[in-house]
C-alpha cells in the first residue's frame, strides 16, 4: 500500500502547483425566492488573505464548488475535503440543509443547483464580498445522499462545469434515471470496493453507465469504505459497522489521501484551465494503482473544447440562439421525457435564431456536429 501512495504522489508532484492559501470561513443563509423563500444554510470555505472567520478572500479569481453531505451527516465531517479545496484555490459552499431522517432528495438537488446560480450572480454584484472573485466555473459534488443529489441537481441549473461525487447513493426520485436525462457534464465518480452502504453494483455503476456525459470516469478504490470519504461521523460509522464490512482495507487517512490525489487534477483541469493537470489525471487513472476504473471520454480535451457550440440565452424564455453551426445539418430540441419538440435544418447557416413557445423546464438541444446534447433551461 505504501508503494501505491508513493507512486501516486510522485505522479502528481510534477504538476505546477499554485501557492497554498490560508482558509477563510463564513456561515451564511441564502434565500431561494422561487421556492417560497426557502432558506439554505451553508458554510462557505474559501482561499483567504488570513485564516479565520469572516476574513477577506484572497486576491485572484477562483472556481466555485457546491457540495452536499451524506444522510444524517453534518457538513463539518468533510473538512478533510473542503479545507484542502480551499487551500488549493477553490470557494466551497457546504450545504447544511436536508439533515432530517426524512430528507427531500429533490430539494437537496435544487439547493445544490441554486447555490451555484446564486454565487455566480454574487460575483457580478459590487456589494458582495465575492464581487469579481469567481472565475465563472463551478462544480457540483457530494457524498452518499449528497452524491446522488449532485446528479439530480443537473436538471436544475445550466451553470455547472462538471460533477464529482463519492460513494453516490441512489435517490428518490432516481439519480440513475436522471443520469440518462441531464447528466451531460464531465463526470468523476469515486467509489469503494468495501462499501456495503451504497454498493457499487446497485448505485454508482448504474449511474456511470446511464450518464450521457461525453467524458466520464468511474474510479473504484480498492479496500475503500463508504464513510472514509469523510472525516469521522458517528452516525455514518454506526450504520456502516452494522453491515459488517470487510476488515483490512484502507485507513481513513489513506482513503482521503488517495481521493484528493485523484480529485485535484480533475478539478484543476476543468475549473482552473490547467492543461497539464489533464495529463496528470490521465496518468494517475491509467496507472490502476490502488483502484480499478471505467472510462468513456472519446474526444481529446482540445477537440472537446474546439467543438463547443454556444446555446444562449441560458436560462432563456422564448428565444434561443445557437452558434456557430457551420457544417451542421440538423438541430433538434427534446424535452426531459425524450419527446422531440423541434427539428429544423441548419444547412448553410452559421447562426440559428429560434422563437419558441415552450413551458418552463429543462430541454436538450441536439446539434449533429456536437458529440453530446446541450442543456437549455426555460424560465
Amino acid at each position: 500500500m505504501k508503494q501505491i501512495f508513493t507512486l501516486l504522489l510522485f505522479c502528481y508532484s510534477s504538476i505546477s502547483i499554485a501557492a497554498t492559501y490560508p482558509i477563510g470561513r463564513q456561515s451564511l443563509t441564502i434565500i431561494d425566492p422561487n421556492r417560497s423563500n426557502r432558506s439554505i444554510d451553508l458554510e462557505l470555505v474559501y482561499p483567504a488573505v488570513t485564516s479565520g472567520t469572516q476574513t477577506a478572500i484572497a486576491d485572484g479569481s477562483f472556481p466555485l464548488v457546491s457540495f452536499g453531505h451524506g444522510f444524517q451527516m453534518t457538513y463539518d465531517a468533510y473538512s478533510p475535503i473542503y479545507d484542502s479545496l480551499a487551500s488549493w484555490g477553490y470557494v466551497v459552499a457546504n450545504l447544511k440543509t436536508e439533515g432530517s431522517f426524512s430528507p427531500s432528495h429533490t430539494d437537496f438537488g435544487k439547493d445544490l443547483a441554486f447555490v451555484v446560480d446564486y454565487f455566480l450572480e454574487q460575483n457580478t454584484q459590487s456589494s458582495s464580498f465575492l464581487f469579481g472573485k469567481l472565475n465563472g466555473k463551478s462544480a457540483i459534488g457530494g457524498h452518499s445522499m449528497g452524491g446522488g443529489a449532485s446528479l439530480l441537481a443537473s436538471q436544475f441549473t445550466t451553470n455547472e462545469t462538471c460533477i464529482f461525487n463519492f460513494a453516490a447513493a441512489e435517490t428518490n426520485p432516481s439519480a440513475i434515471a436522471q443520469c440518462s436525462l441531464s447528466v451531460d457534464q464531465p463526470l468523476l465518480m469515486l467509489a469503494g470496493t468495501y462499501d456495503l452502504v451504497t454498493p457499487t453494483a446497485t448505485n454508482q455503476e448504474p449511474m456511470y453507465q446511464a450518464a450521457i456525459s461525453g467524458c466520464k470516469f468511474f474510479v473504484n478504490l480498492t479496500g475503500a469504505y463508504h464513510c472514509r470519504f469523510a472525516g469521522t461521523s458517528i452516525t455514518c460509522e454506526f450504520g456502516e459497522t452494522v453491515l459488517n464490512p470487510p476488515s483490512g482495507g484502507l485507513s481513513r487517512d489513506q482513503q482521503l489521501q488517495l481521493t484528493r490525489t485523484i480529485l485535484r487534477p480533475w478539478l484543476d483541469y476543468w475549473l482552473q484551465n490547467n492543461s497539464q493537470a489533464w495529463n496528470q489525471f490521465s496518468s494517475i487513472v491509467a496507472s490502476q494503482q490502488g483502484f480499478t476504473s471505467l472510462t468513456s471520454c472519446e474526444q481529446s480535451m482540445d477537440e472537446t473544447r474546439a467543438n463547443q457550440v454556444r446555446i444562449y440565452p441560458n436560462p432563456g424564455k422564448s428565444q434561443l440562439i445557437i452558434e456557430p453551426i457551420s457544417g451542421s445539418k440538423l438541430v433538434r430540441i427534446v424535452d426531459m421525457y425524450g419527446k422531440q419538440l423541434v427539428q429544423i435544418s441548419a444547412e448553410g447557416k452559421n447562426k440559428l435564431v429560434l422563437d419558441l413557445n415552450l413551458s418552463s423546464g429543462l430541454y436538450l438541444v441536439y446539434v449533429d456536429t456536437m458529440a453530446m446534447p446541450a442543456k437549455w433551461l426555460v424560465e
